[in-house]
This record gives C-alpha cells, sequence and structure tokens, in this order.
C-alpha cells in the first residue's frame, strides 16, 4: 500500500535508540541472516518434528525481515559448508541467528550436533562424526557481527550411549564475547521431549510467537519463551539461556502503551495488531502434496478460519483429487499473458485476504513514521484518517512543527502555523488518490477498462486508461506483493516512477498490509514504518471534516 506519494510532504522518524523501561542504549544491525539446519531423518533414531521446525522458524525469521538458509537433513559435510557460508555472510553491524533442530549429544562435557549420516560406535569417534557447537560459537564471534543468537533444540535423549559417557543433554557453554546468546531447548545435563504428538517440538512451539512479540528486547524474548515451555510441560522441561548481552536490541519495537494502560484515545490511534502465525504458516504450506501437512495445520490452529480448509485438503489429497497446487500455477505456455495475469492478480488477491474483504475497507486509521534518507533528510510522524471514497484528514509532526489537513478530493485545507489556508483542487485530488491506490490497484478485476498481463511468472503489470500502470512483483511463497513499480503523473505532469519495496506484512482483522516499505523517487529515498492501522472504525464525514 503506497502511504507517503503525496506532494513530497512525508518522511520521518524510526524508533528512538534510547529504551525507555531501563534507559539502555538500543543497539542498532544492519543486515540481519539466519542459518536453519533440521535433520529428521537418522537411520537408528528418525525424530517427529526438526524438519516442521525448521520450516517454521524459517517463516518466523524471515517475518523479522532475516535472510533465511534452510538445510534439511544434512550430513556432516554439508552441515560444515552451509556454517562456514553462514559465518562468512556476517560483519560488522550484522545480526547472525543459527537454529538447530536435531540430535545433540555431550561426550566430556563438549556438545556436538548430530548429522544424518553419523556412525560413531565409540566416544572417541564422536569427534570425527559430528559437529561441535563450540566450533560454531567461535565461528560466530570470530566475524565480528554485533549480535549473535545460537538456538539448540538439540536436548533430546541421546540413542548413542557409549560406556564411558552417562551424561545426558547438553553440558553448559561459557559465553564471555559481548553479543553473544545461547539458548537450550531444556537445562544442561537434561533431555526434552520431541513431542511427536505435535507439529513442532515443545521448544520451537513456543519460542516462534516469543520472537513475533512486540516490544520484547532480545533477552527477554528468550526468558518468555523458557517461562511458558516451562508451565506448559508442568515443570518438567526448563529451557536454559546463556548470554553476554549489552545494551538492548528489540526485534519488533513496541511503539504504544498496552491496550490496558492506554486511554480510549490512544488505544484508537495506537493498537498494535497481533502477528498472525496461523496465516504466515498457511501460506507455507497452502502448496504441499503431503496431507499430514494439513492436518498438523489444522491441529495446531484449530481455532483458524483456515483450519476446515485444511481438512478439506487434506482429505482430497488423500483421495487424489487436487495436484500440485489448489491454485492453477500461471506458467503453462499456452496461457496468454492476460489470463496469467489474471491468475497472478487472484493469488495475491487470496494471499491479501481476499478480493471481497479488500473491497469492503470503508474506511481506516493509521500511524505512520517517515525517515527521508540522505542530505537534507529529516523525520515526521503522520496519523491518517480516511472516509471512501475521498475524504481524508491528516495530522503531522516534525520537530515542534504541527500541522493539519484535509481534503474531500475537490476541496481542503491545511492548518499551518500561520493560520488555516485553502488547498488548492490539484492538491486535494493528490492527497486522496495517492493514499490507497495500490488497493485499488489490488481489484483490477472488476474494472474493464484497465488491462492486466504477466510480465513473468512472478510479476503483473496493471494499467489504467489515462496511462498509468503499476507492475506488482509478487513473493512466490506467500503471494503477497514484494515490489511495486508505479508510472504515475506527477507535479509537472509527465509521467514518473516510484519504487516501493515492501515488508513486515501483518494481518489486521482478515487482510494483510505491509507495516514497512521503502520508497524511491527521483533520486529520493523514503522509509515508512506503520506502529498501527486499524479499518471500518465508523468514521463519519462530519468527524473527518472538522477542523480542530
Amino acid at each position: 500500500m503506497s502511504l507517503i506519494r503525496r506532494m513530497g510532504l512525508l518522511v520521518l522518524a524510526l524508533a528512538p535508540v534510547v529504551c525507555g523501561q531501563r534507559g539502555l542504549v538500543q543497539r542498532q544491525v544492519q543486515r540481519k541472516l539466519a542459518l536453519v539446519i533440521g535433520n529428521s531423518a537418522y537411520p537408528q533414531a528418525a525424530l517427529a518434528n526438526p524438519l516442521n521446525d525448521a520450516a517454521a522458524m524459517e517463516v518466523t525469521l524471515r517475518r523479522l525481515g532475516f535472510e533465511v538458509t534452510v538445510v534439511q537433513n544434512a550430513d556432516l559435510r554439508r552441515m560444515r559448508g552451509a556454517i562456514d557460508q553462514f559465518a562468512a555472510q556476517l560483519g560488522p553491524d550484522s545480526f547472525g541467528f543459527f537454529y538447530f533442530a536435531g540430535h545433540g549429544i555431550q561426550v566430556n562435557r563438549t556438545n556436538y550436533l548430530i548429522p544424518v549420516d553419523y556412525s560413531a560406535t565409540s566416544q572417541d569417534d564422536v569427534q570425527y562424526e559430528a559437529y561441535p557447537a563450540e566450533r560454531i560459537k567461535d565461528k560466530l564471534e570470530g566475524t565480528g557481527a554485533s549480535l549473535r543468537v545460537i538456538v539448540l533444540d538439540a536436548c533430546r535423549n541421546n540413542p548413542w550411549r557409549y560406556t564411558r559417557d552417562s551424561a545426558e543433554g547438553l553440558a553448559p557453554m561459557a559465553v564471555n564475547a559481548v553479543g553473544t546468546l545461547i539458548a537450550y531447548a531444556t537445562g544442561d545435563n537434561n533431555v526434552a521431549a520431541d513431542n511427536p504428538s505435535d507439529m513442532n517440538g515443545l521448544y520451537t512451539k513456543y519460542l516462534m510467537p516469543a520472537l513475533l512479540s512486540p516490544g520484547l528486547t532480545l533477552h527477554d524474548v528468550f526468558q518468555k519463551a523458557k517461562d511458558d515451555v516451562y508451565q506448559a510441560s508442568r515443570q518438567r522441561q526448563n529451557p536454559t539461556i546463556y548470554e553476554n548481552l549489552v545494551g538492548e536490541y528489540t526485534l519488533i519495537p513496541r511503539e504504544a502503551p498496552s491496550p490496558e494502560r492506554a486511554s480510549p484515545a490512544a488505544r484508537e490511534e495506537h493498537q498494535t495488531p497481533r502477528l498472525d502465525a496461523a496465516v504466515e504458516t498457511w501460506n507455507y504450506v497452502r502448496d504441499s502434496q503431503n496431507p499430514e501437512d494439513f492436518d498438523n495445520f489444522a491441529k495446531t490452529f484449530p481455532q483458524s478460519d483456515l483450519a476446515g480448509a485444511a481438512t478439506i485438503r487434506a482429505s482430497q489429497l488423500r483421495r487424489g483429487k487436487v495436484g500440485a497446487s489448489s491454485e492453477p500455477a500461471p506458467t503453462s505456455a499456452n496461457q496468454d499473458a492476460a489470463s496469467r495475469g489474471k491468475q497472478l492478480l487472484g493469488r495475491m488477491q487470496r494471499a491479501l485476504g481476499g478480493a471481497n474483504k479488500i473491497a469492503g475497507i470503508r474506511d481506516f486509521i493509521q500511524v505512520t513514521n517517515f525517515t527521508v534518507l540522505g542530505p537534507g533528510g529529516y523525520t515526521m510522524k503522520e496519523t491518517i484518517r480516511f472516509l471512501a471514497p475521498s475524504y481524508t484528514r491528516g495530522e503531522q509532526e516534525k520537530g515542534a512543527d504541527h500541522r493539519a489537513f484535509y481534503s474531500n478530493g475537490a476541496t481542503g485545507w491545511w492548518i499551518l502555523s500561520q493560520g488555516t489556508i485553502p488547498m488548492s483542487p490539484e492538491d486535494a485530488k493528490e492527497m486522496t488518490v495517492g493514499l490507497f491506490r495500490s488497493y485499488d490497484f489490488y481489484l483490477s478485476d472488476r474494472d474493464p477498462s484497465r488491462t492486466i498481463r504477466a510480465v513473468d511468472d512472478r510479476t503483473v503489470e496493471i494499467t489504467a486508461s489515462d496511462g498509468q500502470s503499476l507492475r506488482i512483483e509478487i513473493d512466490p511463497v506467500t503471494g503477497l506483493p514484494a515490489k511495486e513499480v508505479y508510472l504515475d503523473y506527477g507535479q509537472n505532469g509527465k509521467l514518473t516512477d516510484t519504487t516501493e519495496t515492501l515488508s513486515d506484512w501483518r494481518q489486521v482483522d482478515g487482510v494483510s498490509f505491509p507495516f514497512k516499505s521503502e520508497i524511491e523517487k527521483d533520486g529520493a529515498r523514503v522509509v515508512a514504518t506503520m506502529s498501527s492501522f486499524r479499518f471500518n472504525t465508523g468514521l463519519t464525514v462530519e468527524a473527518i471534516s472538522r477542523q480542530p
């Protein structure tokens, strides 16, 4: 959704760099990378959940902005190569997140992660047949990365018990370098259940929602997972955290007080939507050919609106009634560009929540922070109220400068420091047209005056009768827009390009919205970050047009 086209006024601040609760410096990172390894197919001791855990962690980490590499059922050579390559990508100002689900053992108080081709017959052979966990820590700390997290969901019962080694689980690990956190699925020298009756291991099941909880520092994320697992296991599984973190890092900043403490007005403006793990998981498994994936989905998310669809899909797969995907893949050579474009658009509409839900948005209230990058850059906060078809009202804060505006699509006003001034018809039209144009274009299959065509297997282009167009690059995994390029009329009356990269998608009442976008136009770069978004709030023309 384009939030910043209007007049070049928009832009503004990211979260403050001082953490209010404890007064500690907020750590900053420029790049986030993750390596996720899931090993299940052990010939002697197969595990039920590591592949599910790895897949779920991939979705979670991507949602948090990580570049994720996933390795499944890796032998020792592949594990070594993946870890070396991962460490080589890390550098100063980066955040490295390593996750392993599978078997792990300790020998002489040294921990080892077990590959699927493990064949040691004595504890003396383990060092040659498995990967030392300490080496992962050393490699990550040697990169100079600002933050390093190592999660070992590898404390399952050791099926390779050797004569001289009677210890279970993993041994404690010392953390000396600043910026390292290591988490075990259970206490050191203890074991954790694989939780085969569920879709995920117990620790990963509770780690994922903790990672997606707004406002938690990195320490608090893992403490929450620890507490939740301890309670869910009836005090039998107590995860361990080793850390040396200085300063604080928040994966998802909380920019508003909790609903319980906020005033009614603050709750209206700053309510942060809950991240929907069910939808994210559905987007990951929706094209699966394994009916058990849909059984597990229905079991894990029984309250989700998608649980019924998952049960039907599993039944269809078992009867052989569906092919590789419930949605036709728009790649066949005998389909023309128009029909393939409509298929791409339809898939995107479904990923967003459905065309009818998009069309049913009557009003919305959003709070957005803008940051203009480069020389002369500045920050601004903006609160927007919109009522279909064309009523818009906003308040902007740029330092000590506060302003307000209103437009009905034809006329409007500005309230500036020098007083109230009328808005030109051109500005009034621009204010409304630019505000919700993406979601209007997303429904172009309902407008016969527009042309729709596929550019390639993941890109659709929509052109309006006046020559304006939108090219949408669709994420092949989620079906959501990843990048949009607009060709529209600028203030000089000429067609100009605007490129918008979309991320941090969240569900609000069944419709997906990007809570972060990066925009480039005429050489300028702007980052827009929404702190809250609500729609169909009951706004009226009288309320939205009233001058403050």
